[in-house]
């Protein structure tokens, strides 16, 4: 997965705190780690996909991968804790702009705001 967003014109960290999320994810007493490829498809590569095709990360961007609560060893309880505070644990992206992207980006911005107030434009 790293090798296809570096080729993609963007950087990727990931932390010991994504990586301990997505190990707790993806491990199964039963089947070893075999649901980690599936902990990663869901946690990242999906959620990464989605913020690329939404333009919110650029070329030359680098994406720091965290996550933001521990998840406990019983998946029972740590999917109930999903369920009840869908914010509070996951994998999050930190977005750290490069200069090409940050220049991408006010471009982008600004054909929003023209998009969404035409008529300030016409004015």
């Amino acid at each position: 997965m790293f090798k296809r967003v570096v080729d993609m014109g963007y950087n990727i960290t990931i932390d010991d705190s994504a990586k301990d999320f997505l190990i707790k994810k993806g491990w199964d007493p039963d089947f070893g780690a075999r649901p980690l490829k599936r902990a990663i498809q869901r946690y990242v590569e999906d959620e990464l996909a989605e913020e690329i095709i939404k333009a919110d990360i650029l070329q030359g961007d680098t994406i720091h991968i965290t996550a933001s609560a521990k998840v406990s060893g019983d998946a029972q309880a740590a999917e109930s804790s999903e369920a009840e505070h869908p914010e509070s644990e996951g994998i999050h992206f930190e977005v750290e702009r490069g200069e090409t992207s940050q220049q991408l980006s006010r471009a982008i911005d600004m054909a929003r705001d023209m998009k969404e107030s035409p008529e300030e434009v016409s004015a």
